[in-house]
């Protein structure tokens, strides 16, 4: 079905009570992921607020809260939504990743508009330390012999 052979090991089905203890990484990964999201949505509702267009208010409204019961899912007990987190975290830290580098190349290359290249290099940068920072904390051995414990 995909060529990921991490989406396709998925752990085992277990029923998991809400007050049932998480390892401490579980929590620090899903946290730096819902941050990085608030601050991605942030942006958007900022950005489609200034041009006073109702409908991209509407979807990003929609989206914000589609994802964000999707990250609540997986941070209370669902396998599939942890595998899924660990995926997009890994991909899309090293998408952020890369642009920091593009950015880099456009700051050596054009030494008048450091500053103004500095303004997105700055937050690029964090995000993708914070998303790679998430995948390594979402596929510590605490975090997966919680999700694999019997």
């Amino acid at each position: 079905m995909t060529q990921f052979a991490a989406l396709r090991e998925r752990p085992p089905r277990r029923r998991r009570r809400l007050s049932e203890p998480r390892p401490y990484e579980l929590h620090l990964g899903f946290g730096l992921l819902a941050l990085v999201w608030l601050a991605l949505c942030g942006v958007a509702l900022w950005s489609s607020t200034d041009r006073g267009s109702k409908g991209d208010l509407g979807w990003t409204i929609f989206w914000l809260v589609a994802i964000s019961a999707w990250f609540a899912r997986g941070w209370w007990g669902g396998p599939t939504a942890w595998v899924f987190a660990k995926f997009a975290a890994g991909v899309f830290g090293m998408l952020f990743a890369f642009s920091v580098l593009v950015f880099l190349v456009l700051a050596i290359a054009t030494h008048e508009a450091i500053g103004q290249i500095a303004l997105y290099l700055l937050p690029t940068a964090a995000v993708s330390a914070m998303l790679l920072w998430s995948r390594r904390l979402l596929a510590g051995s605490a975090v997966t012999r919680w999700f694999y414990a019997e």
